[in-house]
């Protein structure tokens, strides 16, 4: 028997998703050390400490959250040979890809905090709206998910 059209369809999505999240950790870190490596501050050791924290913390979240998405399409995959379109493991990837797409955001926002002047020794640490919003909506699309998987779970069931 074929395979129904819609899951054909997904699958193709998850292989050109994993080679596309894979190549973009290639390209991110060579673009990354890079961009960067001609803008630290040399002269001043705590901000220099201060950025390398920053551009790091920026380097491995994004680097964690392509990963998790490799991951999600992995899990994926094998839910689909598996005949399960919602697999439970990517509700948590789901998660935590939103906790690291806030932490990122936050890294990348303060890292050209380093060149702004401080006033009077007070530290301001930049939070943009939109990784807020997307923090939330990755959530709410995790429960979705889990309800989705659920349903379909009770689905099979009563068949």
């Amino acid at each position: 028997m074929s395979e129904p059209q819609p899951t054909k369809a997904l699958r193709c999505i998850c292989y050109a998703a994993l080679v596309f999240c894979l190549l973009l950790i290639v390209a991110y870190c060579f673009q990354a050390f890079h961009r960067y490596a001609q803008i630290v501050p040399t002269d001043n050791a705590d901000l220099r400490t201060t950025f390398l924290t920053l551009f790091y913390g920026h380097l491995v979240t994004k680097v964690v959250l392509l990963l998790l998405c490799a991951l999600f399409a992995i899990f994926q995959l094998g839910g689909l040979r598996q005949g399960d379109l919602f697999p439970r493991r990517n509700v948590g990837i789901i998660i935590a890809a939103g906790i690291m797409a806030f932490l990122s955001s936050i890294f990348e926002a303060n890292v050209g905090q380093i060149y702004k002047p401080v006033i009077e020794n007070s530290t301001v640490i930049e939070i943009k709206d939109g990784a807020i919003a997307i923090l939330l909506l990755l959530l709410v699309f995790a429960q979705v998910y889990r309800i989705g998987g659920n349903a379909a779970r009770e689905n099979q069931l009563t068949i």
